[in-house]
């Protein structure tokens, strides 16, 4: 997966919180009222031509134009951890993860909650 912008994450949030498919003009509309003053509508063309490119969405012309997001949140999560793991070479999951955690005195903490985790997914399956 080729690396995302922080303005093309906050478009694909839109997408993955509201609509998978959403109209052009519905983009702009919700751009602006998720993020007042923020961008002209210009830059959202950019950006979501950007994105195109990357195949993260996709559009059509179905009474206007139409984009739809080509990759779901656990699928982009999952890419994102896995190329933050490929630069980590020689480290544990453990540690990529407590190295997101400022106070060592609280990484016992998180590693506890962590294990919680895993064992309540593992009792799922």
């Amino acid at each position: 997966m080729k690396k995302t912008s922080n303005s093309e994450n906050l478009i694909l949030q839109l997408f993955w919180n509201n609509k998978y498919q959403i109209a052009c003009h519905e983009i702009y509309k919700r751009v602006r009222e998720a993020y007042p003053n923020h961008w002209k509508d210009s830059s959202v063309a950019v950006f979501l031509m950007r994105m195109e490119e990357k195949e993260l969405i996709r559009k059509a012309e179905i009474d206007g134009t139409k984009y739809w997001v080509s990759i779901t949140q656990g699928q982009y999560s999952k890419n994102l951890l896995n190329s933050l793991l490929m630069k980590s070479e020689n480290k544990t999951f453990d540690e990529i993860l407590l190295g997101f955690i400022e106070d060592p005195e609280k990484h016992q903490a998180a590693l506890d909650e962590i294990d919680a985790v895993l064992r309540k997914y593992e009792a799922v399956e």
